[in-house]
């Protein structure tokens, strides 16, 4: 048998998801092995990601648990990293004159919890993206502590730590069915059988997929394509101190990539879990959107990609138990904010998963688990 002896957790996925919850559940002493149907971690989603760490961004539950992922974020695990896994650069909402309502509202929401956000005139705005047309912009919203993310060191040090730890990552190894019997699971992959207590269901897009496979009823996960290009800035401009910098309604951002421009459409196409790679017309779509309101030409792409951000109807992560499958735990529905959440939600998984805590509240932040819970879009007995 591949797998060897039954362990405590299969976690079928490892991008970000599967890895952080493996190094947080082999933290709590918990025995884990990690299932990846490709050749190396994080290829669909995670290794894709234009990850920024932005506590505007989101719902309230993301936030709430984006902001609790913060002292990860400021102080990693001894050894987890050899270079720091953040950036400061800031980030700003930006407004025209007939977006004024969606920009208040935004303030309104996020600043409940933000001490550091503000409301910032035109003149702000255009202080620190002096080529945003000043006929498209009326105000913004401005958050200082907004820091890019470096994703492959964050994901690696989850995946060293994890193995450090006793934790297993076999890939190449696509779950082909699971079935459940005598109080554990026996997974067949692609490699051989493996045994486990409990199963994390980690599986991003393909997340529906393995609940049906367990006998569990789908929670509704729709894969959207986000587009995403690095655009060659002009040499006579110096892009690097831009801030991320997105349209209130979320029809575009950009922020400086290495000297040039990183630019998306904010496109979410809905598709079947696939491996995706950009349409031409919405890399266009965002070009085309970004020079309408920032006067700098763009002649030539140097990079363009795409990759799944999987939802749930209402845009927070699912995060518990079935309700009528034994022993089966969904981390699943991150969407666009699974980096930015990656510490704090996989505390939040090994709590519930080894039932460290109350059903009620499951961590400090006090977030309800029914807000995250796979019930909540479950048949109810």
């Amino acid at each position: 048998m591949t797998g060897g002896q039954l362990v405590d957790f299969v976690i079928i996925g490892s991008g970000m998801a599967g890895a952080s919850a493996a190094y947080e559940l082999s933290s709590l002493g918990a025995s884990v092995t990690v299932l990846e149907a490709e050749s190396h971690a994080g290829y669909h989603t995670t290794g894709r990601s234009a990850a920024f760490y932005m506590a505007a961004y989101g719902n309230d539950t993301v936030r709430a648990i984006t902001l609790a992922s913060l002292t990860f974020y400021q102080s990693p695990p001894t050894d987890f990293c050899q270079y720091p896994l953040r950036r400061p650069c800031g980030a700003m909402y930006i407004a025209s004159a007939d977006q004024l309502q969606q920009l208040h509202s935004q303030y309104d929401r996020v600043s409940q919890l933000l001490d550091d956000v503000t409301m910032v005139d035109k003149d702000f705005v255009l202080s620190k993206v002096p080529q945003i047309r000043e006929d498209k912009v009326e105000a913004g919203l401005w958050e200082p502590s907004s820091m890019e993310i470096d994703v492959a060191s964050l994901l690696q040090g989850y995946i060293k730590l994890a193995k450090r730890q006793g934790a297993q990552f076999y890939f190449n190894s696509r779950v082909q069915s699971l079935h459940h019997a005598k109080q554990r699971w026996l997974i067949e992959t692609g490699t051989g059988m493996f045994e486990a207590k409990y199963i994390i269901n980690a599986a991003g897009a393909w997340g529906d997929n393995i609940a049906e496979l367990a006998g569990a009823e789908p929670v509704g996960l729709v894969p959207k394509r986000r587009t995403i290009c690095i655009a060659k800035s002009p040499d006579n401009i110096d892009v690097s101190e831009w801030p991320l910098t997105l349209d209130i309604d979320e029809q575009f951002y950009f922020k400086p990539d290495g000297g040039n421009i990183l630019i998306t459409p904010g496109d979410e196409t809905p598709m079947k879990p696939a491996d995706v790679y950009p349409e031409e017309l919405d890399v266009a779509l965002g070009i085309d959107r970004f020079q309408q309101v920032v006067d700098v030409d763009i002649n030539r792409i140097v990079k363009r990609w795409a990759g799944q951000r999987t939802f749930v109807k209402d845009k927070s992560p699912v995060v518990g138990f079935d309700t009528k499958v034994p022993q089966f735990f969904w981390l699943v529905g991150q969407g666009g904010y699974g980096i930015q959440m990656a510490p704090a939600l996989a505390k939040i998984a090994a709590s519930l998963a080894m039932r460290r805590r109350g059903n009620d509240v499951c961590f400090a932040g006090e977030i309800e688990s029914s807000t995250i819970s796979p019930a909540r879009f479950q048949t109810k007995q």
